[in-house]
């Protein structure tokens, strides 16, 4: 079983592709982009 974060605040690609012309690398990097920063938002910093 993997588990994938971020999976339930992805947007359906249906919904969410209005008319752009964005193509599945860029979205990918955008929620790779998304998903780092939540990360380095959220993750306490370690004590070295």
């Amino acid at each position: 079983m993997s588990i994938v974060p971020f999976q339930n605040e992805l947007p359906e690609p249906e919904q969410d592709n209005g008319g752009t012309t964005e193509s599945v690398k860029e979205q990918e990097m955008k929620w790779t982009d998304l998903a780092l920063q939540y990360l380095h938002e959220n993750v306490p910093p370690m004590g070295n």
